[in-house]
């Protein structure tokens, strides 16, 4: 996340993580990574638009997909 970054600055900083990535990956590609560039008001135009873009990236067992998951669902005194 880079709050209040324009989109073509995001742009630029994915393309540096990645060049870094593949060079830290070696020639046998320890690992895979895929870096995704979702702006406000560019690519979404509210906070639940970029949380719902962003949900198909995040692993279901990660602990922040099960926080997000709970900031989703409203609760019953709303």
């Amino acid at each position: 996340m880079l709050p209040e970054v324009e989109a073509k600055n995001a742009f630029s900083v994915a393309g540096r993580l990645t060049e870094g990535l593949h060079d830290a990956s070696g020639v046998s590609s320890r690992f895979s990574f895929e870096l995704q560039v979702f702006n406000y008001p560019e690519h979404a135009k509210s906070a639940r638009e970029i949380q719902e873009a962003v949900r198909p990236f995040i692993p279901k067992s990660s602990p922040q997909a099960s926080a997000a998951e709970a900031e989703a669902v409203p609760s019953a005194s709303q």
